[in-house]
């Protein structure tokens, strides 16, 4: 009778860990957050906005090429290990295979395609290239974490480059000029870090090297499913930079930099649903059948939560921008507050689709995604030549809240449609 545990102790149990381990991921998450909010503060006073629009506009490519690098392996390798669909040693000796290719196909498309100018140099465009196949190393290597339910390691790899990049960030503007070589320091340097501590942690948690297999029809199959995710990441990633690429094309480096600071002051919102989402996403890929009840509660907070946040950040925007990053960025007010509604607007899909990914189904979430990405592209082709980044602003908010109405009801829909299944079938 002592080493009986009743359902209700096991219930209370996994409830007490999610909320232990949700709380570990925010705390993570919030010092994650104001690691990079100073390091941006830091290195925009330092560049200026027409420095800070120059590195935007070198780090987004980087930054897409990573996302379409990653291909959606990290969450097909989550769903393999968390459902035990092949020997750990056979998703090990894969993931490594994959990041040799997906690495050194990045890196030479990006180096190839680069062009040095007067203030792009060699060294700038190298750095750029090879940011992506480090911070693929990372997200491979948390994918590999989530499917084993280490979130401690996970939650490291989610600290550690933050809290090396705020280092970075005091230290190299002491050493040296503004430039954009400098400036990309500031992210390549914790990067190669936290790249090699993704390495370790992989090699300490998984099975021995020596260990690795491989098997050419898992390698065929886990692509293959990566490809729905790759390219709904992909989307999304497009969906979030595109702004900077139009401002590129459209306007002055100066908008662009203006631009960069009120989207990623607006972006740290998303903390909390990503929190969230990171646990349903890992009960999803374990086959935790309450994942979707989980989501739906934790979109239910997260709406009251943007709702207060979207309140407080319209509140003290207008006061915290130009004081904190500078007279200079005076304009991104405008822009920050533009953005704002589509950025709660985008929490619930932020959560909903992390248990659409553990499930396998990510192409439900990437219609909300395209339709708010072409919203974002017509909008800005008119906004942007007149208004410059306030227009790219309004556009991207625009995207954003469409995107957040279409997945609201598409994910509603869905669950109702599987919610009168389940009572067919019971009623059967």
């Amino acid at each position: 009778m002592g080493g009986r545990v009743s359902l209700s102790d096991a219930s209370s149990h996994s409830l007490a860990s999610s909320w232990k381990h949700f709380g570990a991921i925010l705390g993570s998450s919030v010092f994650s957050t104001i690691c990079i909010f100073f390091s941006s503060i830091i290195t925009a006073r330092w560049l200026g906005p027409a420095g800070q629009g120059t590195l935007a506009s070198m780090l987004v490519y980087p930054l897409l090429a990573s996302a379409a690098a990653n291909f959606g392996i990290r969450q097909a390798v989550a769903r393999a290990v968390g459902q035990r669909e092949q020997p750990i040693e056979v998703v090990a000796g894969t993931l490594c295979l994959a990041l040799a290719l997906t690495g050194s196909i990045g890196v030479t498309i990006l180096l190839v395609t680069a062009r040095a100018g007067e203030s792009t140099t060699v060294g700038a465009i190298i750095m750029a290239a090879f940011l992506m196949p480090l911070m693929c190393v990372q997200s491979y290597a948390s994918g590999f974490f989530i499917g084993l339910k280490c979130m401690r390691s996970y939650i490291n790899l989610r600290w550690i480059p933050s809290a090396l990049q705020i280092a970075s960030a005091a230290i190299v503007p002491a050493l040296a000029q503004p430039s954009l070589n400098a400036g990309l320091a500031i992210y390549f340097i914790p990067n190669i870090v936290a790249a090699l501590i993704a390495g370790w942690l992989f090699v300490r948690i998984g099975p021995s090297p020596k260990r690795y297999r491989l098997d050419n029809n898992y390698f065929r199959k886990i692509f293959s499913e990566g490809m729905s995710y790759g390219l709904a990441i992909t989307v999304s990633s497009c969906s979030h930079r595109v702004g900077v690429l139009m401002l590129g094309q459209y306007s002055t480096r100066e908008q662009v930099g203006i631009f960069s600071i009120a989207d990623q002051t607006a972006q740290m919102v998303w903390q909390l649903p990503a929190a969230f989402g990171i646990l349903v996403f890992a009960d999803a890929v374990s086959g935790k059948a309450s994942s979707r009840s989980d989501a739906f509660r934790s979109i239910r907070y997260c709406l009251w939560a943007s709702a207060a946040i979207a309140l407080i950040a319209c509140t003290l925007g207008p006061f915290a921008v130009p004081y904190i990053f500078g007279i200079a960025y005076a304009p991104s007010v405008e822009c920050f507050m533009a953005l704002i509604p589509g950025i709660a607007a985008m929490m619930t899909y932020k959560i909903g689709n992390f248990e659409l990914m553990g499930h396998g189904r990510p192409w439900i979430g990437m219609t909300a995604m395209i339709s708010g990405l072409i919203v974002n592209v017509v909008a800005g082709y008119f906004l942007i030549p007149r208004l410059g980044a306030l227009g790219a602003a309004i556009a991207a908010g625009f995207g954003y809240t469409l995107s957040g109405i279409v997945f609201l009801y598409t994910y509603s829909k869905l669950a109702m449609a599987e919610a009168s299944e389940i009572d067919h079938a019971i009623a059967n």
